[in-house]
């Protein structure tokens, strides 16, 4: 067995304080020493020296190798595997164990709805091995989306379901990943996996104006919401590409922006108009066409598949110009986009 001692000085009258844990084998602590030591080892204030574990996890499984236990890069995720592995503790027990599965046994307590009586993990979450597998690696504490609620667990079963021949040859998923073939499913959509190859590469986004980070399922809730607002009206547009990357947040600031000039836009694209008026020409071959408004930008950007989506707001605000170069014969069809600025085309 082990002892964990847990030391510190109370905030009033300093004084030094212990806490004493044990784990061993077929033992599970009473209920209120086992929330004090969740609590200890899930507590993001406390440091631990991880170096120091590498002897422990070595002798762990050395003495037990039923436990399974994993070199984590979290010390406190391998205090809760070793406890929850040690004595019959139900599913985390069982997920430990099958290996793969720590990210969703650590936060199984923020579960709704789990089947606490079931005799598998399968039939706890309504989701096979395979899939939980996958989802472990990506899914973190703080992005559980998918696996919090019934509603999202059903989705993921419904996914696995329907792509498990696709799926099956990937060994991670990420959330958007899981959005985008949801979407595909809600829309009767082939999946498109050249799509599914860039959203695997698809991680939180910083917005520096607002110094925050957005994290996929509050992006992806808001491109959606607000895709009207961009001339979006089906998700498809939403994954047309650029250099090999995604619009998605593009799209974002886009919208942010839009939202922030929402009252004077109309005289936004008045002025932009009226400034670019000098560029319009047309012969017997060529057109150069001034665009009126914000929807001939998106549109532009989706026939091109180019990045003209992130020189919306510069080309509202006068720090550049945009004109759309197009056969006389035929104006309404994209052929070139030009960039002015300076008096020189970029």
């Amino acid at each position: 067995y082990m002892d964990i001692y847990y030391y510190y000085e109370t905030m009033c009258d300093h004084q030094l304080l212990m806490k004493h844990f044990i784990i061993c084998p077929g033992y599970q602590m009473e209920e209120d020493a086992e929330k004090e030591f969740i609590y200890l080892i899930k507590n993001e204030k406390l440091c631990f020296v991880n170096i120091e574990f590498r002897e422990f996890v070595e002798k762990v499984n050395e003495l037990e190798p039923s436990i399974n236990l994993v070199n984590y890069h979290d010390a406190g995720l391998m205090l809760y595997h070793t406890y929850f592995a040690s004595f019959n503790s139900g599913i985390r027990e069982k997920m430990f164990k099958a290996g793969g599965l720590y990210n969703i046994a650590w936060n199984l307590n923020d579960m709704d709805g789990w089947n606490i009586i079931a005799s598998n993990i399968e039939q706890a979450l309504g989701i096979t091995i395979k899939m939980l597998r996958k989802l472990n690696e990506s899914l973190s504490v703080s992005s559980m989306y998918w696996l919090d609620s019934i509603d999202g667990r059903k989705k993921v079963a419904a996914i696995y379901k329907k792509y498990h021949q696709i799926l099956n040859s990937y060994s991670k998923m990420n959330e958007m990943e899981l959005f985008y073939l949801d979407d595909c499913i809600q829309r009767n959509k082939p999946v498109n996996l050249i799509t599914m190859r860039h959203l695997s590469e698809f991680n939180s986004y910083y917005d520096s104006e607002n110094d925050t980070f957005i994290e996929p399922p509050e992006l992806w809730r808001i491109i959606n919401e607000y895709k009207h607002m961009i001339g979006v009206e089906s998700s498809d547009d939403l994954y047309f590409l650029k250099d090999g990357e995604f619009h998605f947040y593009e799209h974002y600031k886009l919208i942010k922006y839009l939202e922030l000039r929402m009252d004077d836009m109309d005289e936004l694209q008045k002025a932009y108009v009226d400034r670019c008026k000098k560029y319009k020409y047309s012969d017997d071959k060529y057109s150069i066409i001034i665009p009126a408004c914000v929807d001939d930008f998106l549109e532009e950007a989706r026939h091109q598949h180019n990045c003209l989506i992130q020189y919306v707001k510069p080309a509202l605000e006068g720090d550049t110009d945009i004109v759309f170069l197009r056969n006389t014969a035929n104006t309404k069809t994209p052929l070139v986009t030009v960039e002015i600025c300076d008096n020189a085309i970029k």
